[in-house]
């Protein structure tokens, strides 16, 4: 999960403080909302054990 693309830079905006949706679209330069959005929500099912 960590490769795909713009994982890191979702995580480098969280690590940024990050925390809203806006915030992490003012953070990442390219990406649409849609992809940011799976991004997301893949993170976060991962870190809760994909449940």
């Amino acid at each position: 999960m960590v490769g795909r693309r713009w994982t890191g830079s979702v995580l480098q905006a969280a690590a940024q403080g990050a925390r809203r949706f806006g915030e992490y679209r003012a953070l990442i330069d390219g990406i649409s909302g849609r992809l940011l959005s799976q991004r997301l929500k893949e993170l976060i099912e991962g870190s809760q054990g994909g449940h």
